[in-house]
């Protein structure tokens, strides 16, 4: 597994030239970004003043990038598509779906705020400070991903890691902020700080799955067979919710094939590496299991010698023959259908379990600590901010006619905004 790093260089994004800071400019950035892609299919920028938070609908559609030297206004909130898209019949450029050509970067969101630094494994191809401590990470493909369910199961592949949030319009249609501009949300506006800039890094879409430890669901159908009986319904018991498993599998499977040693606190555990002949001197040691978390979906696996510097936790699942399924350690909640009732209970109780939200003045909301600042103050939580929630708490499934088996999904909003807050969501304290 890559070693979480933090320590990234800043590489040429500010130089000292004749005392003054040569800072890369929009223009070259998403020269950089967008290469020969921009002839007939364009990315999308968005500039608009104030707060993004209040911002109207339609400050967000955009317009094409045109290449043509017009900077954007550098006291705005400026952001850029990641994906190029086609014109539609009247020649207009839209983040549609429909009109989506290709995704030429990914990106991570709220790195230092809600999610660790350490969970950086993998050299971003830009870092970008949006806020005190916050960050944005960019990771630019190798090659163009024009295959749109590809793009979106790679996109939603990070979200379910919980390295970036859901957003608004649709995985292909993912905004991110460019490095001139300044977060709104703040006041004073907090100018954006590229603190890292190479944009030779550029990786394939196997690299970044294997370097973030990312799990991305098959898009194609189940092989498995099975038959309707298999279906559960409501007298087989509950039909919807499935517990989180007693023991974790991969703990019982490295016992079963002698190589563990001994825990090491904070869900980590001291193994003997799997490929332990292979290591220089066939040393016993400096390897290690991490149980699944926030940041580690499928759980981690470490080891420091050299000959394994390239293998992943799901190396390790292979090796021990365990479905990542069972690797997540979370409990499953299948979307049934006459039984929304049970998967709003299945939902609030997941979501109560994890501690972290609270009910106040008639809304959800969450206390979050700015860790630059050490601030701490009661956010809102938005409905897709939930619906992420939600995607983390629980494994969640519908059933598949055509395949007669069960695949994976993600949450719908079952606890809309509208709807009374669920009363086992405790007052928030503050």
């Amino acid at each position: 597994m890559t070693v979480p790093r933090t320590d990234f260089p800043p590489g040429p994004a500010e130089t000292e030239k004749t005392g003054e800071t040569d800072r890369v400019g929009n223009g070259e950035f998403l020269s950089a970004v967008f290469g020969d892609a921009i002839a007939e299919t364009r990315p999308i920028v968005v500039s608009f003043a104030g707060n993004p938070v209040s911002a109207p609908k339609s400050a967000w559609f955009g317009r094409p990038w045109l290449d043509d030297g017009t900077e954007m206004p550098s006291d705005s909130n400026n952001y850029f598509s990641l994906a190029v898209f086609r014109p539609d019949e009247a020649n207009q450029y839209r983040r549609r779906k429909a009109q989506f050509a290709a995704l030429h970067a990914v990106m991570l969101d709220d790195l230092g705020e809600k999610v660790a630094m350490d969970r950086l494994t993998l050299a971003p191809t830009w870092l970008l400070e949006t806020s005190p401590g916050n960050h944005q990470a960019g990771y630019l493909l190798s090659e163009p991903l024009s295959d749109g369910l590809l793009a979106d199961r790679l996109m939603n592949g990070i979200v379910a890691a919980g390295l970036c949030d859901p957003g608004a319009n649709g995985p292909r249609a993912r905004l991110a902020r460019l490095p001139v501009a300044v977060n709104g949300k703040h006041e004073p506006p907090f100018p954006c700080r590229l603190v890292t800039w190479a944009p030779e890094l550029r990786y394939s879409v196997e690299d970044i799955v294997a370097g973030l430890q990312l799990e991305i669901v098959s898009s194609g159908r189940s092989k498995r067979r099975a038959t309707r009986a298999n279906q559960p319904r409501p007298d087989d018991g509950d039909p919807v919710w499935f517990p989180r498993p007693d023991e974790n599998a991969v703990l019982i499977g490295l016992r079963e094939h002698g190589l563990y040693k001994a825990p090491l606190g904070d869900g980590k555990h001291d193994i003997t590496c799997p490929w332990v002949a292979e290591h220089t001197g066939a040393v016993d040691g400096g390897t290690a299991y991490f149980e699944p978390d926030d940041n580690w979906p499928i759980g981690g696996f470490k080891c420091l010698h050299g000959h394994c510097s390239e293998r992943h936790v799901r190396d390790l699942l292979a090796h021990l023959d365990i479905e990542i399924s069972a690797a997540r350690m979370k409990p499953t909640i299948r979307v049934v259908a006459g039984e929304i009732h049970r998967v709003v209970d299945a939902a609030e109780r997941e979501l109560v379990h994890a501690r972290r939200y609270y009910q106040r003045g008639g809304l959800i909301v969450t206390v979050i600590t700015n860790p630059g600042t050490r601030d701490t103050k009661i956010q809102e939580v938005t409905q897709p901010a939930l619906v992420r929630a939600l995607a983390g708490a629980a494994t969640w499934e519908r059933y598949d006619a055509r395949s007669e088996d069960w695949v994976r999904t993600d949450p719908r909003p079952v606890m809309p905004r509208c709807c009374s807050i669920p009363p086992a969501i405790r007052t928030c304290p503050y």
